[in-house]
């Protein structure tokens, strides 16, 4: 038992699905596709997540969606908005994320020196600065937290993988941001 624990991966934490509902309003520009605000009239009385109407409309809804109030879905996509606007402000952040960038490259490799077949999906590779870019959110108020966010969560190691990845693929790797 204490190996198929090991083995379950769990379910994105809600920084992990802000994430991910970020990055596609980036890439696309219009709100997630399952991302859905729940309507007011399916909540109880004191607008919680429960009742007869609220269980009925959940079962109407696809798996994986994720089923916020207004309030909610509102600071969500203001949110997505100064983000997306935070970019285009900048030159070089809207050049790698707006122009020329390949979202969502899978890699699938085999590792030459321990003979192991790995995998990758980077966030975006930006071929004309042959630069691999991971869109990251965070909640810290610092770089110094950030910095520390960087080792905790092994985006250090997230990124040397995604640079080998594109070099198995013939690629040069000029940066990684």
């Amino acid at each position: 038992q204490s190996i198929l624990k090991c083995l379950t991966k769990p379910g994105p934490s809600e920084s992990q699905v802000f994430g991910t509902l970020m990055e596609e309003y980036l890439r696309t520009g219009k709100t997630p596709s399952d991302m859905v605000e729940i309507p007011n009239d399916v909540l109880s009385a004191s607008g919680s997540r429960a009742g007869a109407k609220w269980k009925e409309w959940v079962a109407q809804q696809p798996d994986g969606v994720h089923m916020l109030k207004g309030g909610e879905f509102g600071k969500m996509l203001l949110a997505f908005g100064e983000a997306k606007l935070s970019i285009m402000r900048h030159p070089a952040a809207k050049a790698l994320v707006c122009e020329d960038a390949q979202w969502h490259r899978h890699i699938l490799w085999s590792d030459p020196t321990y003979n192991l077949i790995l995998k990758a999906e980077l966030d975006i590779w930006h071929a004309p600065s042959s630069s691999v870019v991971d869109v990251k959110t965070s909640a810290c108020e610092s770089p110094h937290a950030f910095e520390r966010d960087v080792i905790s969560y092994g985006y250090d190691i997230q990124a040397a993988q995604y640079c080998d990845a594109m070099r198995a693929m013939g690629e040069e790797v000029e940066g990684f941001v």
